[in-house]
């Protein structure tokens, strides 16, 4: 697949969430690029509501690079009165292949150091071990807290739902040496697809996760909104054809599985975490 790059200079760096939640811990959110290359079929960000471009494809192969993110965020966190947690890559990963030429991530880095803000980092790449240097000053400042999403352990399964992200061997290796560096460190796990990674699928990624030093385990359902659903069920169609039906009764009342579904799901995960000894929430234990 050839892949796009656009140079944009928007005008402003910070996304003000709607509220905080357990996954992002915090109300802003920064995004160095637009587009992403590990092709998750899963991601959210393809829904109607989010997609920031006019083909669905282009969110995998047109990647726009902002440019002037490390000047825009050092302008906006001179105003800022306290030190608010910003959450890096939410959108996008912050570390995708681009990144290397770019370096508009560990710029971001430097400018939070520098100011002494609090970070959190969402990634699937072990190309954030280039800039640990920067994670453990910001870390012995303030917070920092390098979050892997993960959602699968098995190479068949990451081919067909995330066919261009780091395997997950190099994002435990990343997080191995995160963790032996005392940064907070942890996975998302997230999406859980249904039937397909749930389970003791879970239990033995849980482990394996805690076995290199995670911290936490935050856990995600399967969001399927739009013209995503659509997208989705065709990938489930081609892939799992005989979970169809179960993913059309799963799904029948809305954009989440049914309420009973997540309830047990949510129960045995809080059951695995129990037993491995991994917190179900990222600690915040400064800032």
């Amino acid at each position: 697949m050839t892949i796009k790059y656009e140079l944009i200079q928007p005008t402003t760096i910070l996304n003000k969430l709607e509220h905080e939640n357990e996954i992002f811990i915090s109300r802003y959110s920064l995004n160095p690029y637009l587009g992403c290359e590990h092709g998750c079929q899963y991601c959210y960000v393809q829904a109607d509501r989010y997609l920031p471009f006019k083909k669905e494809k282009d969110f995998f192969r047109v990647i726009k690079v902002k440019t002037n993110a490390p000047y825009l965020l050092k302008e906006t966190l001179s105003k800022f009165k306290g030190k608010e947690i910003i959450c890096l890559g939410t959108f996008a990963d912050p570390y995708q292949p681009i990144e290397k030429k770019y370096n508009i991530t560990r710029r971001l880095l430097e400018i939070f150091a520098d100011l002494g803000f609090p970070v959190h980092i969402l990634t699937k790449s072990d190309l954030i071990l280039r800039d640990m240097d920067l994670l453990e000053e910001i870390s012995r400042k303030t917070f920092c807290a390098v979050s892997f999403s993960l959602t699968t352990i098995d190479p068949k399964i990451a081919m067909m739902f995330e066919p261009h992200a780091p395997p997950f061997q190099k994002r435990l290796m990343a997080m191995k040496k995160i963790a032996r560096k005392k940064i907070t460190t942890g996975i998302i796990l997230m999406p859980i697809i249904p039937y397909i990674t749930d389970g003791d699928k879970c239990l033995n990624l849980i482990q394996k996760a805690k076995d290199v030093g995670a911290k936490y385990v935050v856990p995600g359902e399967l969001i399927l909104k739009d013209n995503q659903k659509i997208r989705f069920l065709s990938l489930i169609k081609r892939y799992y054809p005989h979970l169809v039906q179960r993913y059309q009764a799963l799904y029948r009342k809305g954009i989440s599985p049914y309420p009973t579904y997540n309830w047990r799901i949510s129960k045995q995960i809080s059951a695995f975490c129990e037993k491995i000894g991994v917190l179900q929430h990222i600690p915040i234990e400064k800032l």
